[in-house]
């Protein structure tokens, strides 16, 4: 697939767009399947719009309310509803079905017992979320994960093998990517960019460079 017809910003998601298209086949939402999408950065706004493409019954996110921006755009890419993680449990939100049958986790690996419980029988979590010391470590009952049958898949996006199908899907208008630059900077002005980027969760969902 050629860049003709893209835009430089949009380019410029084509690799995060190739890390949500690798954990989204790892969990492999299918049609009819009720999806949770766990953080709603880049990546995680992309594969819940691709769960969406996807067949998905109900397409959920879950995010903290002061995302604003990142929970708008899950909304227009075809969010059923965004839960607000920072006002209620997951475990205690009622989903029509009473559980999911996939998740998709892009936040941090603390999350996914969380999501283990909220699985209907038979589901998958899928995760991407990375985490050092002791944040690495997670424990769950191994009793309920069998009984239930549920699967644990880890997505790592190397080879970046989906490089010409993200082009294809951002030519073809499936994912519009450009309400997800939310912020441009030159390189002189890096550090106050990484700073807005880092105490702005409200309104910055992507900064680009550009000359």
């Amino acid at each position: 697939a050629q860049l003709e017809d893209i835009t430089m910003e949009e380019a410029s998601l084509i690799e995060p767009m190739g890390v949500a298209m690798d954990l989204t086949y790892t969990t492999m939402p299918e049609l009819n399947d009720d999806v949770l999408v766990i953080g709603l950065g880049p990546i995680g706004l992309m594969a819940l719009r691709l769960a969406r493409l996807m067949g998905a019954r109900y397409v959920f996110g879950a995010a903290r309310s002061a995302s604003k921006a990142r929970i708008e755009l899950a909304r227009e890419y075809g969010a059923d509803d965004v839960i607000y993680t920072d006002h209620i449990n997951l475990e205690e939100y009622k989903f029509p079905r009473g559980g999911l049958d996939k998740i998709m986790v892009t936040a941090p690996p603390r999350t996914i017992p969380t999501a283990i419980k909220i699985l209907k029988p038979g589901g998958v979590v899928g995760f991407i979320g990375i985490e050092y010391g002791e944040g690495a470590n997670i424990t769950f009952d191994a009793n309920y994960f069998h009984f239930n049958k549920l699967q644990l898949r880890a997505s790592h996006a190397a080879p970046a093998l989906f490089f010409p199908r993200c082009i294809e899907l951002i030519k073809s208008g499936a994912i519009d990517v450009k309400p997800q630059v939310t912020h441009r900077f030159k390189l002189d002005d890096i550090a106050e960019a990484m700073h807005q980027a880092a105490n702005d969760k409200a309104n910055v969902i992507k900064s680009v460079m550009i000359d």
